[in-house]
């Protein structure tokens, strides 16, 4: 129904709406590569400053590291990774 549609679809026939879904189509298609190679750019800037510090602060470490002191503190042990 014609209501139904968006107020830019309104007025408009299936040719047009037809185009303009195209376009939109193709404008996502860009917009997610570009979020994709950005965000490659991220993460290899995360990797390289993680590196250059030499440390590793991650939540999963430091995570890892308070559960194993709090192991120890228990008794338990672990073998050396």
């Amino acid at each position: 129904k014609e209501e139904d549609l968006p107020a830019e679809y309104r007025g408009k026939s299936a040719t047009e709406i037809k185009g303009i879904v195209e376009k939109k189509s193709e404008e996502r298609a860009r917009i997610q590569s570009e979020i994709q190679a950005l965000n490659v750019k991220r993460q290899d800037f995360i990797q390289a400053k993680a590196k250059e510090s030499g440390q590793n602060n991650t939540l999963n470490s430091a995570m890892s590291k308070a559960m194993r002191e709090r192991a120890l503190k228990l008794g338990f042990t672990f073998p050396n990774l």
